[in-house]
């Protein structure tokens, strides 16, 4: 990664009155930036704008946090950075679809055999929850990153044979069945609050990793948590004697999409909260596909 001013080049941009539409840029304006020593593409930012300036000062958060951490554990990636583009704009999502899904971030998939393409890292900055601590939104944009970022790593740099070994790995990964009534144990013995709405924060994640990523996957595809909180769908489920089969090695819920997402998610928390968030096996299988990889020790903390 480039070491550069982390002065922000954006201060001679003076868009007109008639430019604004909502308090944002009717019409986004581009403009590049360097900023925390990455190259970024900001899209309709507006140096005055209130919620612009705040959207700003999280992206230069982010971005120093991000590479603080990814020279940790993938140098390589920290002297290859993409271009980023930081958009501003109210809505902002991989497809452009009015009524789809917004996105934190997307990388496009488009395949090329011109090495010199370099499709950039987007972020969709208004996407991000600023009611959320300060530090949990600063970590999430930062692991945007580095799960963007590993798109491009997937499609560019690893070989069709390190690439064929992770999806095989995926692929043999046993499943096991893991009851209601396990994961409910498992939240009471490691003292997580019953009436918590951010398990992440507490010791579930440290005390029971696999626990709680297997809790966190079927809170997204199986539990009615919103009926009364997880751990009250955790003691439903349980009472009808609900069972789930659920990887050995989880890595996270969206890991289950395909083998390319899992892949970029296990780097986004290799690089975000170090290799105690992987278990061994997936820690094995990263190395073996990146062996430029470091800190894949579970004694490296991430800081």
């Amino acid at each position: 990664m480039a070491q550069g001013s982390s002065r922000h080049t954006v201060a001679s941009y003076k868009p007109s009155p008639k430019q604004f539409k909502s308090g944002l840029l009717a019409k986004p304006t581009t403009r590049r930036a360097t900023l925390e020593g990455f190259t970024v593409d900001l899209i309709g930012f507006h140096p005055r704008h209130a919620v612009a300036i705040e959207r700003m000062a999280l992206l230069r958060a982010a971005l120093r946090l991000y590479r603080l951490r990814v020279a940790k554990v993938f140098p390589w990636l920290a002297h290859h950075p993409q271009i980023i583009e930081a958009r501003f704009e109210e809505r902002c999502a991989a497809d452009q679809d009015p009524g789809g899904i917004l996105d934190w971030g997307f990388y496009d998939l488009r395949d090329t055999d011109d090495p010199t393409v370099r499709y950039p890292v987007t972020l969709c900055l208004r996407n991000f929850d600023l009611t959320n601590p300060p530090q949990d939104v600063t970590l999430r944009v930062a692991g945007t990153l580095a799960h963007e970022h590993g798109h491009y790593v997937w499609r560019r740099v690893l070989s069709e044979g390190a690439r064929k070994a992770w999806r095989e790995a995926l692929g043999d990964d046993a499943l096991h069945i893991v009851s209601a009534a396990e994961l409910r144990d498992a939240w009471d013995a490691t003292g997580t609050p019953r009436d918590t709405t951010r398990p992440h924060l507490t010791s579930l994640p440290l005390r029971d990793p696999r626990a709680y990523l297997t809790i966190m996957d079927l809170a997204s595809t199986t539990l009615d948590w919103h009926d009364g909180g997880l751990y009250a769908s955790l003691v439903r489920a349980a009472r009808r004697g609900d069972s789930y089969k659920v990887p050995e090695n989880p890595i996270t819920t969206y890991a289950r999409t395909n083998p390319e997402e899992a892949f970029c998610e296990a780097l986004e928390l290799l690089v975000t909260h170090g290799p105690k968030a992987l278990f061994g096996p997936v820690r094995a299988w990263l190395t073996t596909a990146l062996p430029e990889l470091r800190g894949t020790s579970p004694a490296y903390r991430a800081r």
